[in-house]
């Protein structure tokens, strides 16, 4: 991963929907909450933001996988649980500190941004320009320059990658650049490694213990810095290609959207909340 100063800002946070009575409150007194404390770790720029849209679960159905519906942020302000829910006295959380965003009506989009591949998803920060031309969720994703060049040149190449892949194991969290999964078993996380943010001693040391707990769990790991990305960006994606095909080629992991089946037990649940 890697950062610039020259990259655009975020504006649009895709964030979490995943029951009906929130999407209610959304559509019709227009807030939606997200606790201050995963806000401050996750979403640094939240007070930057402009727009907010919403990532749908396995619960709605036929609109579940996908971003909908978006709105204008018109105002961010701070509450305890208890005076957003007063009907849940007894929750929890009640005394916990909240962002409440305060939005314009809710508009659906004329083409759903799905997820083509079961996943789990947090929030995703990304530009009004992304979220506009976004044909699935990896379009969202805005991170860095050399990352947004890797995922043209593997789209093109009709690779079936995943970006920024959650692994959350135990006390171990990463965020993979770009994941790919091999029809023999062989998971393959793809790393492009920015000069400035992966030149420091720190930094060399955090990719040095993400690696060694990456091979001891059987994961190939492909690593490419900036120049080898900007001047050979055909040969890295044909290293990427040479390496799924020698472990059988990619899985196929599209998304069975047959949503009213009852076998709930075999849908992922894509994210996890404690709210």
């Amino acid at each position: 991963m890697a950062t610039t100063s020259n990259y655009p800002v975020p504006e649009v946070l895709v964030a979490i929907m995943n029951n009906h009575r929130d999407l209610e409150i959304a559509r019709t007194q227009r807030w939606y909450r997200i606790p201050v404390k995963s806000a401050n770790r996750l979403i640094p720029e939240l007070e930057q933001m402009q727009y907010l849209a919403f990532y749908q679960t396995v619960v709605f159905k036929r609109d579940a996988y996908a971003v909908n519906y978006y709105a204008e942020i018109e105002r961010i302000s701070t509450a305890p649980r208890i005076e957003l829910l007063p009907d849940e006295p007894g929750h929890q959380n009640a005394e916990t500190p909240y962002y409440k965003l305060e939005i314009s009506p809710l508009q659906r989009l004329p083409q759903s941004i799905p997820s083509k591949r079961l996943r789990r998803v947090t929030f995703i920060r990304t530009t009004l320009a992304k979220f506009r031309m976004a044909q699935e969720i990896n379009d969202l994703f805005h991170t860095s320059p050399i990352e947004d060049l890797m995922w043209g040149a593997l789209k093109a190449a009709e690779v079936q990658a995943e970006r920024q892949y959650e692994i959350r194991e135990r006390d171990t969290n990463y965020d993979l650049d770009f994941f790919v999964e091999c029809s023999d078993g062989a998971k393959i996380d793809i790393e492009c490694n920015g000069d400035t943010y992966h030149s420091t001693k720190a930094a060399r040391g955090r990719d040095r213990r993400r690696n060694t707990y990456l091979t001891a769990n059987d994961w190939l790991v492909l690593r490419f810095g900036t120049d080898e990305l900007r001047n050979d960006i055909r040969g890295c994606v044909n290293k990427v290609r040479k390496l799924i095909n020698q472990h059988g080629g990619p899985v196929d992991r599209s998304l069975n959207y047959d949503l009213y089946r009852d076998d709930t037990d075999a849908q992922l649940d894509l994210f996890e909340t404690k709210d």
